[in-house]
């Protein structure tokens, strides 16, 4: 399973779910979801203006869709089809330790905010909280085995916003 998406809260009066999608393409055609653990079946699903919106089977209220705010969303990988060489899905990227090229850590990746030029990651660890844009000529490498992500001191401190 992937992380897909956070849902915001319910929307509109038949108990429809507004949500901020990680990956826009995994809201099309989507059939089922899951939130903490439980399966959920999708009636309708689509993306409009920057947000998917879900329709969830016997969740027909604002008020039975209220149980949804705030929560993460997770579906199959299988709705994203194949990602290229140089793809990423946001929640694979979630916890990475981020290490410069010197071999000194700056934490872990708690968060990605994206943004039309460049996503941005959070990452808390020793030297505090530390934003910075995922650029290709700042990584140097990713290793999704060892949960680690090396980037190149120089550029990253041309580039860190440190929080």
């Amino acid at each position: 399973m992937i992380e897909i998406g956070k849902i915001l809260k319910p929307w509109g009066l038949k108990g429809e779910v507004k949500v901020k999608p990680y990956n826009e393409e995994a809201f099309r055609d989507l059939k089922k979801i899951y939130i903490d653990q439980k399966t959920y079946l999708v009636k309708t699903s689509g993306v409009r203006m920057g947000y998917a919106y879900l329709l969830l089977e016997d969740f027909d209220t604002p008020e039975k869709s209220e149980i949804f705010r705030d929560k993460e969303i997770f579906a199959d990988k299988s709705v994203l089809g194949i990602l290229g060489a140089d793809e990423y899905l946001i929640g694979e990227m979630l916890g990475l330790l981020v290490v410069d090229d010197t071999g000194d850590e700056w934490g872990r990746i708690v968060s990605v905010e994206q943004y039309g030029s460049a996503d941005v990651y959070t990452v808390v660890g020793r030297k505090g909280e530390n934003r910075f844009p995922f650029l290709s000529d700042l990584v140097k490498k990713i290793d999704f085995e060892e949960k680690i992500m090396t980037v190149f001191l120089e550029k990253l401190e041309e580039v860190v916003v440190c929080g």
